[in-house]
């Protein structure tokens, strides 16, 4: 065979690295546009910061259970949390007060 057989597996070996390399590259720009950070279609920028809350067992499986309700798409803890403030909202504020009262009761 000779020196002639290695020229091709060295050809081979380029093209696939070629091709893995755009596969890369692609994945990268894919995971990029998927970054919270990235701009939504709407052309404006979307920027979300991270909270942390002290919450009991309870309430932490309230909210993830509520993550599981809707069955025609997916819902995270933090639309819940987003549902709960405008559920909180369409209440006059003295049934917000009354609300919070309550929940502080109950901790």
């Amino acid at each position: 065979m000779g020196l002639k057989g290695l020229k091709r597996q060295d050809k081979l070996v380029e093209d696939t690295d070629q091709l893995a390399n755009q596969f890369i590259k692609g994945a990268s720009e894919r995971v990029a546009d998927l970054s919270p950070h990235a701009p939504a279609s709407s052309g404006r920028e979307r920027v979300y910061q991270r909270y942390t809350f002290s919450l009991n067992e309870s309430v932490n499986e309230q909210i993830d259970q509520l993550t599981l309700a809707p069955r025609d798409f997916r819902a995270n803890r933090s639309d819940v949390i987003k549902a709960a403030l405008v559920a909180l909202s369409s209440l006059s504020e003295v049934e917000q007060i009354n609300l919070i009262r309550q929940v502080k009761e109950i901790d």
